[in-house]
């Protein structure tokens, strides 16, 4: 799950959190990027008025342009029904969209 920070915490100071009902990681901006800077052993949904499920995840070397592998995929996820925004796909290797199209297909 991921969701905006609610300033429940004391002294605690970050933007993002994303997580489970175990545990979560803060996230704050740092350029064009968020970067983690607190490891948090409570649920999220403590830290968070509104949260939304985490569906796919992608990864790619920090000097790459596009996404090139899928690491995450939300169990039970049907790809038919996943319309990424055109944001998403331009970042995405022909691999990984390959990929996407055939999960939806099997």
């Amino acid at each position: 799950m991921i969701g905006d920070f609610n300033n429940n915490g004391v002294a605690l100071k970050t933007e993002k959190l994303a997580g489970s009902v175990s545990a979560c990681l803060g996230f704050v901006p740092y350029g064009r990027f968020y970067v983690p800077n607190s490891n948090l052993s409570v649920s999220i949904k403590e830290k968070v008025d509104y949260y939304k499920p985490i569906l796919v995840t992608f990864r790619k070397n920090i000097k790459d342009d596009e996404y090139s592998e899928i690491t995450y995929t939300k169990k039970g996820l049907d790809f038919s029904t996943l319309t990424l925004p055109t944001e998403i796909l331009s970042k995405l290797s022909a691999e990984v969209k390959r990929a996407q199209i055939n999960n939806a297909t099997d």
